[in-house]
């Protein structure tokens, strides 16, 4: 007796896979679109956009990570 299915990714449907019918330990998805993240709007802070992440100290910006201007 099998206890396994081979699938097809292409045959997929988009939606019809559901988690109950997963046999995983953890089963985890993050997804969003939010426009610029901040941890605070001023003194030292991250910011998280999607051309760059930037962090600032007490004293200003200090790090760019991506788009420099």
């Amino acid at each position: 007796m099998k206890n396994y299915v081979g699938i097809n990714g292409d045959l997929i449907v988009d939606g019809s896979i559901k988690a109950k019918a997963l046999n995983v330990d953890t089963l985890s998805a993050i997804s969003a679109n939010i426009g610029t993240l901040r941890t605070a709007t001023e003194g030292p802070r991250l910011e998280i956009s999607s051309e760059s992440i930037k962090v600032y100290d007490e004293n200003g910006l200090r790090v760019v990570i991506g788009k420099l201007s």
